[in-house]
């Protein structure tokens, strides 16, 4: 008889992503439980036929997808109804018991190339003139980030689509945010996307055709005179025309195409008047990285280097401001910048219809050097009202219903008029989006690889984020020497991150609920949300959240905001004599020379030269 690779290929994750995790559960629970019972019956051909107790018949013919097959009940042709997952997981079973054990193993969990799957497979899934259309558009030019991978990934970037291979060779199987149906007309994108990858990386930002786009020199050299005057004179002494001068400048940014020019142009002119205001969210530091950001992308637009994607430095029609209807936002979770003289706490949630990531940003200055206030901690400060009266923390963990609204160029959020709703979320993050949810930690690092530096890539907040499904933590403890708590965790295909934490003042009540819920809950883990980067031994993750599931109820820890009554796992007077990681020099010098430049820019250099 015929093996079923495809119904074996498809794991429990893979089956969510084509129907939904209630079904899943409900038709594993009614196995486990044996509430129902079925009759297998194999054909020669491969068809797989399951008779059910509960009246209900099952077929699964090769060459046909699950949403395809037939069953006998009212939902057929509709949706993938429980019956269907049902006789998938039966299907496992069924070959662990009479199959061999290599003909009864899953098709090799491996790195997989989707650039293999030929033209001609293709043509049997569309028609002539669709790829024709297809093609055209590819060859016109479009950017597409790709990972290979178990469940290989295309991000269309110019198109603001993520495809997912969920079956190797199979592109019946495939996820995408369009509304068509599977396979949509974006998978032979995808496809030849991936041809142009080359054979040994295993995840790389590819361009179809690169196309010279002409170099606006007047601008950008408007831009450089005013930002020379700017560095000259100080943001202290610079007159109301400089000001009226970066305005108009923004203007032609977007309206030669340079999104983000514009927008870093928009941003320094709202510190200027954050600056006069005497607002204390004022950060010289902040001048200084947009000053600089500013500076690299004009380079690269005057080189025209075809290292980075035009459409990354520039910007495209996908990056400028829109507005926002009616959508539900589910909140990811919050994370803390610590500042020279502040903090910026920032809260990140996805619209569940779009995929589109949106972040809520909240600047908080320190009280004054000569104050004797100290300054709140992160809970506290989360605390506060942020969004229609609704508290950060409460945003980062709950799901919001909005109406109206405004997305800036960065993804930032602004309410509209109408109120703002925050309901609980039950923490289905297997409803979320890709490239946000990954299918395992090797593709969050295939995805992390594959970026430019920051000040060459879309300017989105919630850009280096990822959220990942967890099968446990082998090992949590508190580092004293990186004054961090430390995880190992593991996702399901046996893959390893690192989970690290600093240790703050301000912020010990969260790392107290982090490593209480680590050490007590290790295998209930089930996702983390975070901002990742490249350690010496590979992933690390920066947690916003983590989501653990205990006797079926699902909990939020966020471990910048929280707050923590429970036993107290770390020793405060150990943790007092352990040395400030902000006096390792190495680790100091890159934020020093920020705060430096801040200055300068603040000042003037005319100025801070006549005082040198």
């Amino acid at each position: 008889m015929l093996r079923r690779d495809d119904l074996l290929a498809l794991d429990d994750d893979d089956l969510v992503a084509l129907s939904n995790r209630g079904v899943v559960k409900r038709s594993q629970k009614d196995l486990d439980e044996g509430k129902v019972t079925g009759d297998i019956t194999v054909a020669d051909d491969g068809t797989v036929t399951v008779v059910w107790s509960d009246e209900v018949t099952c077929t699964l013919p090769p060459g046909v997808t699950i949403a395809d097959s037939q069953c006998t009940c009212p939902k057929s042709g509709i949706e993938i109804c429980r019956h269907l997952v049902r006789s998938v997981l039966a299907y496992r079973a069924w070959a662990a018991e009479n199959l061999s054990e290599d003909e009864a193993a899953a098709p090799a969990s491996e790195t997989w190339d989707p650039g293999a799957i030929t033209d001609e497979m293709l043509a049997e899934h569309y028609k002539k003139a669709k790829l024709t259309t297809q093609r055209k558009k590819f060859e016109a030019g479009q950017v597409i980030e790709l990972v290979r991978s178990f469940n290989p990934t295309a991000r269309l970037h110019n198109l603001g689509l993520t495809v997912r291979f969920l079956v190797p060779g199979d592109i019946r199987y495939t996820r995408c945010e369009c509304d068509e149906p599977m396979p949509c007309s974006h998978v032979p994108l995808a496809v030849w996307g991936f041809r142009l990858l080359a054979d040994d990386q295993i995840s790389g930002i590819v361009e179809s055709h690169v196309e010279v786009q002409p170099v606006p020199v007047e601008t950008l050299d408007a831009v450089a005179e005013t930002l020379d005057d700017l560095a000259e004179l100080g943001l202290s002494g610079v007159s109301p025309v400089v000001i009226e001068r970066l305005k108009r400048l923004s203007a032609a940014c977007a309206t030669e195409g340079l999104v983000w020019p514009g927008a870093i142009l928009e941003d320094i002119v709202n510190e200027y008047e954050r600056y006069s205001q005497h607002d204390s969210r004022f950060s010289p530091t902040s001048l200084a990285e947009l000053v600089g950001e500013l500076m690299i992308r004009i380079r690269a637009i005057r080189g025209e280097t075809t290292t980075v994607p035009s459409l990354f430095v520039r910007g495209g029609e996908n990056d400028r401001p829109k507005s926002i209807g009616t959508a539900q936002l589910v909140g990811l979770g919050c994370g803390v910048t610590i500042q020279r003289d502040g903090a910026r706490l920032t809260a990140y949630l996805q619209d569940l219809e779009t995929g589109i990531v949106v972040a809520l940003p909240r600047r908080y200055p320190d009280p004054k050097p000569d104050s004797s206030q100290e300054p709140l901690a992160f809970w506290q400060l989360a605390g506060r009202s942020a969004l229609k009266d609704i508290p950060l923390h409460t945003v980062g963990a709950r799901q919001l219903l909005i109406k109206g609204g405004r997305r800036t160029a960065n993804y930032s959020y602004t309410a509209g008029r109408q109120p703002v709703s925050a309901q609980p979320q039950k923490y289905q993050w297997d409803r979320l989006h890709p490239p946000v949810l990954a299918a395992d930690f090797r593709e969050i690092w295939g995805r992390h690889i594959a970026q430019p530096p920051a000040s060459l890539r879309p300017r989105r907040l919630g850009e280096d984020l990822a959220v990942c499904a967890v099968a446990g933590v082998e090992e949590a403890v508190f580092d004293t020497v990186n004054q961090a708590v430390m995880a190992v965790v593991t996702d399901a295909n046996g893959e390893q991150a690192l989970l690290h934490h600093p240790y703050t003042t301000r912020g010990h009540q969260g790392v107290e609920a982090l490593l209480w819920w680590l050490k007590h809950h290790p295998d209930d883990l089930r996702y983390v949300s975070g901002q990742i980067e490249p350690g010496r031994s590979g992933l690390i993750i920066n947690p916003l959240a983590l989501v653990f599931e205990v006797a079926g109820e699902r909990h939020m820890v966020q471990p910048w905001v929280d707050t923590w009554s429970g036993d107290t796992t770390l020793d405060a007077r150990s943790l007092a004599d352990l040395p400030s990681l902000a006096r390792d020099p190495i680790r100091a010098y890159p934020a020093a020379v920020l705060d430096a430049v801040g200055e300068l820019l603040l000042i003037g250099l005319g100025l801070s030269l006549i005082h040198i």
